[in-house]
């Protein structure tokens, strides 16, 4: 579980302190299975 979640209404993570998603987000996926996943659908 992370501790990089965001804390709303100013959508900070709360773990780092940074705006969310902060760059540890998901650091260990590669960018093209990110797009295929969120945006592969709209061919």
């Amino acid at each position: 579980m992370t501790t990089h979640l965001p804390v709303t209404p100013a959508w900070m993570c709360g773990g780092c302190g940074t705006d969310w998603p902060c760059a540890q987000d998901l650091a260990h996926v590669p960018a093209g299975h990110l797009h295929n996943r969120f945006l592969g659908w709209s061919r």
